[in-house]
């Protein structure tokens, strides 16, 4: 069929074939194209919709709420579409039907704009004539299907279209075109064929079957995932090791950002509109400033707080990453990202609260930590009236160089703790990064047992927390997983879990109240990016704590030379 308009003949008889997809389906992250969903018997989930259980009727219209919500469903990671209120929304699959629809639509138009919604980009441009002689916008390619359908008047639609779904799912008027009429089954029955009975859905990190709210849940942490990332172009200041595993974590539908020096880096991101994303200690000095002046958003990258199996130090690539608009977290000038989500009403969600309650458990019950699982020995308790643990830091590390408190290194930090816990039995624990001889921060044993009564080395720290009756820190994350295995902690600086009245503050502003909770919903599931190392597809926090209980690959050739250096290292200072 084709288009006469103003006496001509416009368009070509050429149809397309056409492939309908599940309306819960994964994005794209770069070359990785994981599958969760495929149809099955959906023609017949369709033509019984009508007749589907009630039971099964509401359950699929909970979940079809649910995705209107969080705007879920379809290519909703695709450009929106910017419909004007009113319009009507047309979606041929060739460039036939395409033509057909649009004489209709003018046929029965009272002026309303007319939008072509066509995905396939092949046919797409021949209907580019026909749309521009009628007066019709012409969009091209994949949409976000909540743009398309929320300013319609009417959708215009087969049967099977996920789109249509979309439009019944907020009450827009569908009219149905091709063999199927299902102007006869109400929203809960199109969502009990388009969400349950015509699908098959599978976990993309284990390979088991699931359920659709399952699916679901893993595509509201992605979508929030390419919200965190959205608009990174260029990376700078990311160590060759470790660029691989940033590249899988800020992958997006439209591929991996670059990883650039200074120069280049500024000038691909402003040439693109985009963010530069730079490592938070080691960005050129000034590149914050030159950032600014061109315009660019710089982003802070640094480890997230479910790091990996193994030292950063010791050059395994991290799992997990935090990135900041704002500024770092650890620094106590600036009101981070971090800052912002945890005064939010987002970590105070029922939903969101119960899921990160579960969490916590798994951390307890798994002993998994920032450098994964805790798979020493009980730690056996002093015989003392109490205890507690003095956790060592990297002293040149950022976050005691902004967030310090004022405290002079660890020797500093162990004589104000006795001189607060004058009775108690301290156990010092140094940094594993610089008991492996890879940073700054050691003090000899017999200088810390002016102060201390012994130096623990294991086992981990989630083991050792359990054990105390109360754990001192600067800023060390051992802090806040204390406080997840709940044992009270003294912060003597400014890190991020201070403040909100879970610890004891002896520098750090009061800055409200938050329950353990909320803290763990910002900090550990809103907050960070995760990669899983199996897939090495973006995952959530809980897929990472279970492949973190599982054991850990063998170092690389790279990490044994670093492990090599830093014994030298440390041999070195001790015989100096």
């Amino acid at each position: 069929m084709s288009l006469i308009l103003g006496g001509r003949r416009v368009g070509s008889p050429r149809t397309a074939a056409v492939t309908t997809q599940p309306v819960l389906r994964a994005p794209p992250f770069g070359r990785r194209r994981p599958v969760v969903s495929r149809l099955r018997d959906f023609d017949r989930a369709l033509d019984e919709c009508a007749m589907a259980p009630l039971a099964e009727r509401e359950r699929a219209a909970a979940l079809a709420r649910k995705l209107a919500d969080e705007r879920l469903g379809g290519a909703f990671w695709a450009p929106c579409a910017g419909l004007k209120p009113g319009a009507i929304l047309l979606r041929p699959r060739g460039l036939s039907e395409g033509c057909a629809m649009l004489s209709a639509a003018l046929a029965r138009s009272s002026g309303e704009a007319i939008v072509i919604s066509a995905p396939d980009t092949h046919w797409a441009a021949s209907l580019r004539g026909p749309a521009d002689v009628a007066g019709a916008r012409l969009i091209p390619g994949e949409r976000d299907p909540w743009s398309l359908v929320e300013n319609a008047r009417q959708v215009v639609a087969h049967a099977d279209d996920p789109v249509a779904f979309h439009a019944a799912v907020i009450g827009r008027p569908v009219r149905w075109t091709g063999p199927r009429d299902l102007s006869g089954c109400g929203a809960d029955a199109l969502a009990q064929a388009f969400l349950l009975a015509g699908v098959a859905y599978r976990d993309p990190f284990s390979g088991e079957p699931c359920q659709a709210e399952d699916i679901a849940a893993l595509l509201a942490d992605w979508r929030r995932h390419l919200d965190r990332t959205r608009g990174v172009a260029v990376c700078v200041g990311i160590a060759p090791w470790k660029r691989q595993a940033v590249s899988d974590m800020l992958a997006s539908p439209t591929g991996a950002p670059a990883m650039a020096r200074r120069r280049r880096g500024l000038a691909l991101a402003r040439s693109s509109g985009g963010v530069a994303a730079g490592w938070a200690t080691r960005l050129p000095n000034g590149f914050d400033v030159d950032a600014a002046q061109a315009g660019v958003v710089l982003a802070r990258m640094e480890d997230g707080f479910l790091r990996s199996a193994g030292l950063g130090a010791g050059l395994v690539p991290p799992l997990s990453l935090t990135l900041d608009r704002l500024g770092a977290h650890y620094d106590p000038a600036v009101a981070s990202e971090l800052t912002r989500l945890l005064t939010s009403p987002a970590v105070r969600d029922p939903v969101l609260l119960a899921r990160a309650e579960r969490l916590i458990e798994r951390l307890r019950d798994a002993a998994v930590g920032k450098y994964g699982q805790d798979r020493s020995a009980p730690f056996v308790r002093p015989d003392a009236a109490r205890v507690v643990l003095v956790v060592g830091q990297v002293e040149d590390d950022a976050s005691v160089r902004f967030g310090g408190g004022g405290v002079r290194g660890n020797l500093d930090l162990l004589a104000r703790v006795r001189a607060i816990e004058p009775k108690a039995t301290i156990l010092y624990r140094p940094h594993p990064d610089v008991e492996a001889g890879h940073r700054r921060g050691g003090v000899p044993d017999h200088a810390v047992l002016t102060h201390a009564d012994q130096v623990v080395r294991a086992p981990g720290l989630p083991s050792l927390a359990a054990a105390v009756d109360a754990v001192h820190v600067l800023t060390s994350l051992a802090g806040f997983e204390a406080l997840l295995r709940g044992t009270p902690v003294v912060t003597h600086g400014h890190p991020f879990y201070a403040g909100w009245g879970l610890t004891t503050d002896l520098a750090a502003p009061s800055r409200g109240e938050l329950g353990l909770p909320a803290l763990v919903a910002g900090a550990l599931i809103l907050y960070p990016l995760y990669l899983d190392p199996k897939t090495r597809l973006p995952c959530p926090p809980e897929v990472l704590v279970d492949r973190l209980t599982q054991a850990p690959p063998p170092p690389g050739a790279l990490a044994r030379l670093r492990a090599l250096q830093g014994r030298l290292a440390k041999s070195l200072e001790t015989r100096g």
